[in-house]
């Protein structure tokens, strides 16, 4: 009876934290723009890592709000979307993005979402469902996280696509974590990769706005 008791409790406090939102990392005047980016981190990596990449956008005129997650995982509260944009109704262009598996559940969001998402950034993740918003996929050519074969079947879930492997780059590189465990490593630095990344995205955003 005491282990079901604190089994049970252990879930009640895991469904309080999920509950409860998690607050965000902004990078950007996000009140003064029409334009902003949500982003989702990947599973259990600090969403602070993130940092470089969303200064960058915001640095190019795109706002980012990284959402922080429960545990650091993007599937217990995938609905962080929907508070964010309700706190920013001044803002008319909404974009969404995430790495690895924070892109998946952002993905699942925006399916939902479709008359608010103006498009969706893929960082090294595929969708879960149909998505027919413009979509842009990127990944490391020296990934050895991602599933391949996993995201060569899910990606075809997306109707609008455009698609850039990053030479060179691999999984951990989108942000600044170390090294992941069954990555590969890259053969260009995290630097240049994320100037890469950046630069795809200003322009597919700045495309569809």
């Amino acid at each position: 009876m005491k282990r079901v008791l604190i089994a049970f409790m252990a879930i009640i406090s895991l469904i309080m934290m999920v509950s409860c939102s998690m607050g965000t990392i902004i990078y950007g005047d996000v009140e003064s723009s029409d334009t902003a980016m949500v982003f989702y981190p990947g599973g259990k990596v600090d969403p602070y890592a993130y940092e470089d990449l969303c200064s960058s956008l915001s640095e190019q005129g795109i706002p980012v709000i990284v959402a922080k997650m429960p545990l650091n995982l993007a599937v217990l509260d995938m609905n962080a979307a929907s508070k964010i944009v309700k706190s920013y109704p001044e803002v008319e262009n909404w974009f969404f993005g995430g790495h690895s598996l924070g892109g998946a559940m952002v993905s699942s969001w925006c399916a939902k979402h479709e008359d608010i998402a103006d498009g969706l950034v893929f960082l090294a993740a595929y969708p879960t469902k149909d998505i027919s918003i413009p979509t842009l996929s990127l990944y490391g050519s020296n990934d050895g996280v991602l599933n391949m074969e996993r995201y060569s079947k899910n990606i075809l879930k997306v109707v609008d696509l455009e698609e850039h492997i990053i030479e060179g780059g691999n999984h951990c590189q989108f942000g600044d974590y170390g090294f992941q465990k069954g990555d590969n490593p890259a053969t260009i630095d995290r630097e240049t990769q994320t100037d890469m990344a950046v630069s795809y995205i200003v322009e597919f955003i700045n495309s569809h706005i």
